[in-house]
C-alpha cells in the first residue's frame, strides 16, 4: 500500500506581501474600470434622454406651426401636410376650445384625433376629406353644418346629447345625424355597415 504525504508550502513574508500587492492592484484596476463604464453609460443614458426630449420639443413646436388658432382658442385654419393629425390641446399658451369654419377642408386628411379640450366644430371643420373614424371627444356640446360630410365615416364614436344641426341639413354624411337624433342621443360607437348605422 502506497502513502502519499502532502507537503504544506509556507511562503516568506516578503512574497506574502508580494502576492496582496499584485491582488490589490488588480481589484483596484477591475474596480476602475467598472466605474468607469458605469459612469459612461449612464452619462450615454442621460445624452440619449435629452437629445429625445430636444427632437420631442422640436417636433411639437413644427407641429404647433401647423395650426393658426385666435385669441379665443379657435383653430381658424390647418397649413400642415399630414395625412395624420394630432391635434394639441393647446398652442402655445392658448387652450383649443373650438375648430373654426373650413378649418381642415379638402386636406385628404385620413385620421384625426381631437383634444379633450375641444367644445364646438363649426361648419365644414373638416369636410371633404378621408376620414373613416372619428372620436369626439366627451366636452363637445355642439357640431356644425356639414363638419364631417364628404368623408368616408364607417364608425363614430361620440358622447350623450351633443347638439347636431338637424333637419335638412347634417353635420356627418349617411344619415348619421338622424339616427342619433333617433335612438335619443345616445353615447357609445356608431357603425356604419351594410348602408346603416348601428349602436354598439
Amino acid at each position: 500500500m502506497k502513502i502519499i504525504y502532502w507537503k504544506q508550502r509556507i511562503f516568506s513574508p516578503i512574497t506574502f506581501i508580494v502576492i496582496c500587492a499584485v491582488l490589490s492592484v488588480v481589484a483596484t484596476s477591475c474596480f476602475s474600470s467598472g466605474a468607469k463604464l458605469q459612469t459612461q453609460t449612464l452619462s450615454e443614458t442621460s445624452a440619449d434622454a435629452i437629445n429625445s426630449e430636444t427632437e420631442e420639443n422640436i417636433n411639437s413646436k413644427q407641429h404647433e406651426n401647423d395650426f393658426v388658432i385666435d385669441s379665443n382658442g379657435t383653430i381658424i385654419i390647418y397649413t400642415g401636410s399630414d395625412k395624420s393629425v394630432v391635434i394639441p390641446d393647446k398652442i402655445g399658451d392658448v387652450p383649443v376650445s373650438a375648430i373654426g369654419d373650413n378649418a381642415f377642408v379638402f386636406k385628404d386628411i385620413e385620421s384625426i384625433i381631437l383634444p379633450d379640450s375641444i367644445i364646438e366644430i363649426e361648419r365644414a371643420a373638416f369636410s371633404g376629406n378621408k376620414v373613416k373614424s372619428i372620436t369626439i371627444p366627451d366636452n363637445v356640446i355642439y357640431i356644425g353644418l356639414q363638419a364631417f360630410t364628404g368623408n368616408p365615416l364607417t364608425s363614430i364614436t361620440i358622447g350623450y346629447n351633443v347638439e347636431l344641426v338637424g333637419g335638412t341639413y347634417t353635420s356627418f354624411p349617411n344619415g348619421f345625424d338622424k339616427y342619433y337624433q333617433d335612438s335619443g342621443k345616445k353615447v357609445g360607437t356608431y357603425v356604419y355597415s351594410n348602408e346603416r348605422w348601428s349602436l354598439r
